[in-house]
């Protein structure tokens, strides 16, 4: 079997702010050095009680409450995310991916940290990340400073004229975590044109 390198995340919330939100949903794929799927996890997550849920987020995500409600507890999930993890990096830690990463990071902090498993949180992240929006962002800022068109003029991965367009990625689920990862592993790949190795 291939060895395991990468983890591409998404996660779905209650609003936009990870500090007072709560997580609903997560996905994850872990990648090889090639960028192919080795695995996929994907399942919808309960947050605590009183957690604030944003009419507008869950207007783009498309949950309900009652299909909040439904999902696995912070507890559950943050024991099942972190066996994934662990499965497939026993000894290490994974590189992440993700369309804009340090919001995906924080919320999924938070879930650990609000049932008290910040040893298990510290044991599969690491400061190692690739971030595909700072790809794009810099691939904008290299064509504005060459006077050349700008490859990228909406960064987002799902807006109209966005990267899912940009690249035809019409097939996966625009604001669904598993979604999202699919989405964001093409972004991934379609990049690499851009990065520059001598």
């Amino acid at each position: 079997m291939p060895k395991p390198k990468y983890v591409v995340l998404d996660t779905e919330s209650t609003g936009l702010h990870s500090q007072k939100y709560g997580l609903i949903e997560i996905g994850a794929a872990v990648l090889d050095k090639n960028l192919e799927v080795l695995d996929i996890i994907n399942y919808d997550v309960k947050p605590p009680k009183n957690t604030p849920v944003s009419q507008d987020a869950l207007q783009i995500n498309g949950f309900t409450l009652d299909r909040i409600q439904k999902g696995l507890p912070y507890k559950e999930s943050a024991t099942k995310f972190y066996k994934f993890i662990k499965k497939y990096f026993p000894l290490d830690r994974p590189t992440y991916v993700a369309q804009f990463y340090p919001f995906d990071y924080a919320i999924v902090e938070s879930m650990f940290m609000s049932v008290n498993m910040e040893k298990q949180f510290e044991e599969i992240v690491t400061n190692a990340f690739v971030d595909t929006k700072v790809i794009v962002l810099a691939a904008n800022m290299k064509a504005d400073m060459l006077n050349q068109p700008i490859p990228f003029p909406v960064p987002s991965l799902s807006k109209d004229g966005g990267l899912a367009d940009k690249f035809n990625l019409g097939q996966f689920p625009a604001h669904t975590a598993l979604g999202d990862v699919m989405a964001t592993i093409e972004v991934l790949k379609n990049l690499m044109e851009y990065i520059n190795i001598d």
